[in-house]
């Protein structure tokens, strides 16, 4: 009732122009938002809520948008009013992103406890998660009542034990702008930028060391824009059609141009490193793919920037501080989990990966003094020695499941059991690992399945690049579609030159590796190399001399 409030306050100040209604209808969301905040937090695993919960992201997402049109129609003269709403969107920007990154608890609850029946304290807490579920059914509110203060006792006690996974699962401190900016932007030359992409004012936040700002999206009406975008991601998927330079373009302008034209010139350098939060079906989109100019050859935007993925501000803190604790030392530790063969249960069948293994196997090998090859690659002997590596290469099928996104997995080798072939984004959550980057040489690991089924189900964004991020690496190079076995490989080759015997971060160690690959003309098309895309702070390692 506070949202359509806040809705009708709105459409008031779109008829009258008056900001005493926009300011209403900002208040009207404020106070829903406090509600959604006490039903996260207090009913976070009650299964009566989760149906729900696709509702709240748009109240977190639509206060946002109320503060940035206050922000645009506040006077130059008022700095600190104007200041004030840029903060507010940020803050409800970041809610809305720490929304869809939150998950159920009961994934992990599940994976550890058989029965609810275990002396493990965990499986303790899940039963009265469960007893929750069932005195809600019998209506018996006192039982209910008590057992939810147990329940947030628990939760409390989650919080308190600063344990990264917990603390991204429950937690989303947001970070100040002004912390952004000393801490997590760590050059000049960077600039971070958070799209919130709800009709109808889709915005795109952004921050550098010296200057933030926010920048209204010019989009096509109706779903003319998301057609165009369906559009360009088939043709970059398949190599068989030319890439659609128009609609390239079309989306540089509207997507990456648009921010970079608003960030003041004077006083400051250029940004030539983009660390892009997406929102929507902009998750499915590779920015490098997207085209600068095709006038005389095609220019991507890999060939002028390196690009980095970020999941929030509040997430990226975590992580930094995840990176921070781990060793650097130049004898790197690099475990390979080949498992080309086996395939069943993807649902596109077989592609072949024995390029890719090849390179898994005899190549790697030379890139570190410390390296250890697992083929064929059995589960059990991963979960047993992922934490002695700096680095995971995984070269296996990665199977999507876009209908439960928990459910996707990597295919290790059966050691003819077939059950205990699929490691899920599950089987990741409870692990502990220590690597500063994980990389996947597998099929479809940077997605999690449609965004808006993910959000009806209150689960948010999963894949099995963010749960190894769960798992405690804080970086990963994932892909983003199906990978092609041969050109994969090559580009591999050239990332882990650049990453371990030049010394570079990740992400530019990436950028290095496309646009070499890009001076091929044969494999300039972007199906060879705009799948692979680098989530998180990227890791840097020391190099022997």
């Amino acid at each position: 009732m506070l949202q359509l409030k806040g809705d009708i306050l709105w459409r008031h100040f779109r008829k009258y122009k008056q900001i005493e209604y926009l300011n209403g209808a900002l208040h009207a969301y404020e106070q829903a938002i406090q509600l959604c905040n006490d039903l996260q937090y207090d009913l976070f695993a009650d299964e009566t809520i989760i149906g729900f919960r696709n509702r709240f992201y748009s109240v977190y997402a639509g206060a946002a948008q109320l503060a940035v049109v206050l922000y645009l129609n506040t006077d130059v003269a008022d700095p600190a009013g104007r200041e004030k709403y840029w903060q507010k969107a940020f803050e409800y920007t970041e809610q809305a992103r720490g929304f869809t990154l939150r998950q159920n608890i009961r994934a992990t609850l599940e994976t550890a406890c058989p029965s609810t029946k275990s002396q493990i304290p965990a499986c303790r807490d899940r039963q009265f998660r469960d007893d929750i579920f069932k005195w809600r059914r019998l209506n018996k509110r006192d039982s209910l009542l008590a057992t939810l203060e147990n329940y947030r006792v628990f939760i409390a006690e989650l919080k308190s034990a600063n344990d990264p996974y917990f603390r991204q699962r429950f937690d989303h401190e947001i970070p100040a702008p002004e912390e952004v900016q000393q801490k997590l932007i760590l050059d000049d030359q960077s600039v971070f930028i958070e799209y919130n992409w709800m009709a109808p004012h889709p915005f795109a936040l952004w921050i550098t060391r010296r200057s933030k700002g926010i920048v209204q999206l010019n989009i096509p009406s109706g779903d003319a824009f998301w057609a165009q975008v369906q559009q360009f991601q088939k043709d970059w998927l398949g190599a068989e059609n030319d890439i659609n330079s128009e609609l390239g373009h079309m989306l540089y302008t509207t997507l990456i141009k648009s921010v970079l034209d608003a960030i003041p010139k004077s006083g400051q350098p250029q940004p030539n490193k983009l660390i892009i939060s997406t929102d929507n079906l902009l998750n499915e989109l590779s920015f490098d793919a997207f085209v600068i100019s095709y006038s005389d050859s095609v220019r991507y935007v890999v060939h002028d920037f390196i690009v980095g993925y970020q999941y929030s501000a509040a997430v990226w803190k975590i992580q930094l501080q995840q990176a921070s604790g781990r060793m650097k030392n130049a004898d790197i530790r690099l475990g390979s989990f080949i498992n080309p063969t086996d395939h069943t249960g993807c649902a596109e069948g077989q592609l072949p990966l024995s390029e890719m293994a090849a390179f898994s196997a005899d190549s790697l090998k030379n890139k570190v003094k410390s390296f250890e090859k697992f083929q064929p690659a059995i589960a059990e002997d991963f979960k047993a020695r992922a934490a002695d590596f700096d680095i995971l290469h995984f070269c296996m099928h990665g199977c999507l499941n876009p209908d439960d996104p928990e459910r996707s997995y990597l295919s290790f080798y059966h050691n003819n059991d077939p059950n205990r072939r699929q490691f899920s984004v599950v089987d990741f959550y409870p692990m502990h690992l220590k690597a500063r980057l994980v990389v996947f040489a597998s099929c479809e690991t940077a997605r999690q399945g449609d965004e808006s089924e993910a959000g009806e189900k209150g689960e948010g964004v999963i894949g099995l690049h963010r749960a190894v991020n769960y798992a405690g690496c804080p970086n990963t190079i994932a892909t983003l579609n199906k990978i092609a076995d041969y050109p994969s490989a090559n580009l591999l080759e050239y990332f882990y030159n650049y990453l371990l015997k030049d010394g570079l971060p990740a992400d530019e160690a990436l950028a290095m590796a496309k646009r070499k690959y890009l001076s091929l003309p044969e494999r300039r098309h972007p199906h060879f190399w705009a799948n692979f895309i680098c989530v998180g702070p990227p890791a840097q390692f020391k190099v022997s001399p």
